[in-house]
């Protein structure tokens, strides 16, 4: 994909400078030798075998060619990231687009205020006007920028739903219980190498009277990199698929901002909705309704 926004960090004129000798591939794990096709994507930062990311021939012609430009107009990320980078140049396109309309609706307000000038207002009303409306441009653009940055933040973080939670009054037993939750569930996923570097309940622990069953908390796994999340949860999400008993009741999703979430429950009532009418076989992805069998 190409976006001006962010600066390519990997090409074969850039190679000999960026990439060191213990890089290793994102997908196979193998070194990437400096005469060997890599290239870094721009999100994660991890290199990759062009081969292993399947990119033609052509295609990483064209990024080398690119690069050699003094300002490069095509940038890569892997397939583990491409699906957050879309999301932020979603969100900074978003942004730019209520700019504009706030804009308008500024100069808008300047040709009211003409009129208000005329003589109906007061000099000192007029300028009260102008000032709200500018204030008005600048709290919603730092609003859309802080959820973007918030949606950077969140890229590397997994939420998981439904993983039993201690009852005990105290934290520390309460964080013991969930990781070895987490250890038994990822070797369950088969996975032996990846572990969160921070895991946490989200939400005020409830009081729990004696013997009764209170629903457990959403856990929030924070993880090194993209990549590492993106393997848990295709791991997860085949483990779903193969009907295994010890996901049944267990659910896995992105972590989402504030925004994400309130588009998020009005597409899933528009879902209902569509489904109630006689649609079938919709999912939501990537905040859109798709077809289930669309191809991702």
């Amino acid at each position: 994909m190409a976006h001006s926004t962010f600066q390519r960090k990997a090409s074969t004129s850039q190679v000999d400078k960026g990439r060191k000798s213990r890089d290793k591939c994102g997908d196979c794990g193998a070194v990437v030798n400096k005469d060997d096709k890599g290239i870094q994507c721009e999100l994660c930062e991890l290199w990759f075998h062009a081969s292993c990311q399947n990119i033609l021939e052509s295609q990483y012609q064209a990024l080398v060619e690119d690069s050699k430009n003094d300002s490069p107009v095509l940038h890569w990320f892997c397939c583990y990231c491409n699906r957050s980078a879309v999301k932020i140049l979603n969100g900074l396109m978003r942004m730019q687009q209520q700019i504009d309309d706030l804009q308008q609706e500024v100069q808008a307000s300047g040709s009211r205020l003409n009129d208000i000038e005329a003589g109906k207002f007061t000099d000192n009303m007029s300028s009260a006007v102008g000032e709200i409306a500018s204030k008005k441009v600048m709290e919603s653009s730092q609003a859309v920028r802080r959820d973007v940055l918030d949606m950077e933040k969140r890229r590397m973080n997994a939420v998981i739903f439904g993983l039993s939670e201690s009852g005990s009054g105290d934290p520390e037993i309460r964080k013991s219980h969930d990781a070895e939750a987490i250890t038994e569930l990822l070797g369950k996923l088969n996975i032996n190498t990846i572990r969160p570097t921070h895991l946490f309940r989200i939400g005020a622990v409830k009081e729990r009277p004696q013997g009764s069953l209170v629903k457990p908390r959403p856990l929030k796994l924070v993880f090194q990199s993209e990549w590492e999340k993106q393997e848990v949860m295709s791991k997860f999400i085949d483990c779903k698929k193969a009907k295994s008993n010890y996901v049944a009741e267990l659910t896995i999703g992105h972590d989402k901002t504030k925004w994400e979430q309130e588009e998020y429950n009005k597409l899933k009532a528009e879902l209902t909705a569509r489904l109630d009418r006689g649609e079938q076989d919709l999912v939501i992805r990537d905040l859109k309704i798709v077809s289930r069998f669309r191809r991702q």
